[in-house]
């Protein structure tokens, strides 16, 4: 029975890891991987679907995440824009990371080692202002 489950991971290798891998910028959909491993520095990545984990390791990278369950930053000066956030934990320093709404709670977990980390909440959307009224007396 072993023999036969190493010959199926063999032979279908992308059933043994379906992560996403990034090794610069791009955009990917989470709905076909949920797991998003960005090894780079300096690149731009948009992740759009629910991610489950998305996984930073490098420096002065820029994401921008619709909607992601654990969020680890392993680097220095990594700036997260996520509409929502389950939690996140960061290893390094400077790493900052904005939300606009957790997804369990009032605020998502935070853990964070080394200095200069920043968890923010964006401000709510503003409504749309009216267009003015026209008009006046009628004479």
């Amino acid at each position: 029975m072993k023999q036969l489950l190493i010959c199926g991971l063999l032979a279908f290798p992308a059933l043994a890891s379906a992560d996403k891998n990034f090794m610069g910028g791009g955009t990917h959909d989470c709905a076909s991987d949920p797991i998003v491993n960005i090894n780079a520095s300096a690149g731009v990545v948009t992740l759009t679907g629910a991610c489950k984990t998305v996984n930073i390791n490098g420096a002065d990278n820029k994401l921008t995440i619709a909607s992601v369950g654990e969020l680890n930053i392993n680097g220095s000066s990594n700036t997260v824009d996520t509409d929502e956030l389950g939690g996140a934990n960061a290893t390094g320093s400077n790493n900052k990371v904005t939300y606009k709404k957790a997804q369990k709670g009032t605020k998502p977990g935070w853990r964070a080692v080394g200095t200069g980390h920043t968890l923010t909440k964006k401000a709510a959307d503003k409504p749309a202002d009216k267009p003015a009224e026209k008009g006046g007396k009628k004479s």
